[in-house]
């Protein structure tokens, strides 16, 4: 009875965690065009210093340690600038940091990132920042899911792809960012999401050794040549989407033994195509995409 009547007492959340976030929503004016989302609200007009910041909404602590490990502003109409200087990075037990669909103003992403060594989900998309993903981005060596699509960054670092415990990788919609893709190792990968940005060159071969890989988006962008063979050791493949690009050839021979697939989008490509009959072969396909090469197929 003593602990319960304690805890009540004294608050949850450590002092200087408390401050830091105080310190970071000051930094930050509200703007209801800041954000995209039309369900939106600033989840940080409610913080203030008479309250536990474990309660506070966007926040989550620890259940034993009571140190802040989640926040979540998403959508949060936040306008203004970060730096190295931000409070954020004092929070060095963070494991989920979701600050997509606020507005950075082309602030660059800050170097110090690299010292929430617990992070195991970053979420930076849908903001307008500039400049490059910083290289210890790539020293999370935590992270699981690394979210930064949709006008976040310009030029990528190709440690990002090469991150151990990453499941997902998410750089959609940057049109900035160009270049030819890395070479690929055995990774922990199961989405890709590059669609929409200015990736160009053929597909890697060494793509085959992701061996865990479910998803691969890559859209819109300015892929040519013939799709690399080893894309058909990716047996766990359920949706792929190579729409709109220059790749060229017959891509059975890379695509009709991934019998799992269940979304297939070859659209708008300069494939020569005599017959789709080898998609019969793919049992969970429920949507194709093939309109682009239906006079193509006629004609034959």
């Amino acid at each position: 009875m003593v602990f319960v009547w304690s805890h009540v007492l004294f608050p949850k959340c450590h002092q200087y965690e408390s401050h830091a976030l105080l310190q970071f929503k000051e930094g930050f004016v509200i703007n209801n065009l800041a954000s995209d989302d039309l369900l939106g609200y600033p989840k940080t007009s409610s913080w203030n210093s008479s309250t536990d910041c474990c309660s506070w909404d966007g926040i989550k602590c620890h259940k034993h340690t009571d140190h802040v490990i989640h926040i979540n502003l998403s959508s949060s109409q936040l306008y203004g600038t970060m730096d190295a200087n931000s409070s954020l990075f004092r929070l060095v037990h963070l494991r989920v940091l979701d600050l997509s669909d606020n507005n950075f103003n082309y602030s660059k992403i800050p170097t110090k990132i690299g010292e929430l060594s617990q992070l195991k989900f970053l979420n930076l998309s849908l903001n307008l920042f500039s400049g490059e993903i910083p290289r210890q981005v790539s020293q999370l060596s935590k992270l699981l899911s690394l979210d930064l699509g949709f006008r976040a960054i310009v030029r990528p670092k190709v440690g990002v792809f090469h991150l151990p415990n990453l499941e997902l990788l998410d750089l959609r919609y940057n049109p900035n960012l160009n270049g030819r893709l890395p070479e690929f190792e055995s990774s922990s990968l199961t989405e890709l999401a590059l669609g929409g940005t200015g990736f160009s060159g053929t597909l890697p071969v060494s793509i085959g050794k992701v061996s865990s890989l479910i998803v691969l988006g890559i859209p819109d962008c300015r892929f040519f040549g013939f799709i690399p063979s080893s894309l058909g050791n990716l047996t766990q493949l359920e949706q792929i989407s190579l729409k709109n690009n220059k790749f060229r050839g017959d891509p059975s021979a890379s695509l009709a033994n991934l019998t799992k697939l269940s979304l297939l989008n070859v659209g708008f490509n300069e494939f020569t195509i005599e017959t789709f009959s080898w998609v019969d072969k793919l049992s969970s396909l429920f949507a194709l995409d093939i309109s682009h090469y239906l006079s193509q197929i006629s004609r034959n």
